[in-house]
């Protein structure tokens, strides 16, 4: 999560408005942004029980800043939301905020508390033409470390697993999801979201629609 100054600690401080008024800038989607996990872990849930989502409490709790939302559907348009001035609070993804931190000196500060996270799994689909091309890529993306220390140093984000693996230089430190940054971090339950992205899906977008709690 993401604001001006150095101000939030955690993901569910973006539903306490008093502490931190102004407009917050939401992924427009329910997976992928932690938009549901922080709306229930506003609401008292505890990190190690978000799953199963109980989704009316979790919209129950986000109607409580319904009027504060502005939504975004890609990264940048996030911290762009963020430059603007459409938001003053944000969950974001650590890369595109962390850019315009240290390549734009923008006045955001990042907050790591309850971040939540996931794999991107890399794959060579089947039946693929040029099966070779991909199976040497997916070789330098495992053994070539330099490569994956240079990826780190530019975008903040580390190729998990290996994560342990490569060094981190201690410039990107406060930007990457390693070290005490992972200490409250919650892996979002990709399995569940597999498993029950329609009917999610259909109940978030009828809210974002009417702020009626799906049934």
């Amino acid at each position: 999560m993401a604001g001006v100054g150095q101000a939030s600690a955690a993901i569910e401080d973006i539903f306490d408005t008093k502490a931190f008024p102004g407009k917050r800038c939401l992924y427009k989607y329910p997976q992928f942004g932690g938009t549901m996990e922080a709306a229930l872990l506003a609401d008292g849930v505890a990190a190690d029980a978000l799953y199963p989502l109980d989704t009316k409490r979790a919209f129950a709790s986000l109607n409580k800043i319904r009027d504060d939302i502005v939504w975004w559907s890609s990264g940048s348009q996030g911290v762009q939301q963020l430059v603007s001035g459409a938001c003053d609070i944000a969950l974001v993804w650590n890369g595109p905020i962390s850019e315009a931190i240290r390549s734009n000196g923008s006045p955001f500060a990042i907050a790591w508390g309850h971040t939540i996270w996931d794999y991107t799994p890399v794959a060579i689909p089947k039946g693929v033409k040029n099966e070779k091309a991909a199976q040497a890529f997916l070789k330098m993306m495992v053994e070539n470390k330099e490569a994956q220390e240079k990826f780190v140093a530019q975008t903040a984000y580390v190729l998990m697993p290996m994560k342990d693996q490569v060094a981190i230089p201690d410039a990107i430190k406060a930007w990457v999801l390693g070290g005490d940054n992972t200490k409250t971090a919650i892996r979002e339950d990709d399995r569940y979201y597999t498993d029950n992205i329609d009917a999610i899906l259909k109940q978030f977008n009828s809210w974002v629609v009417s702020g009626d709690i799906p049934q």
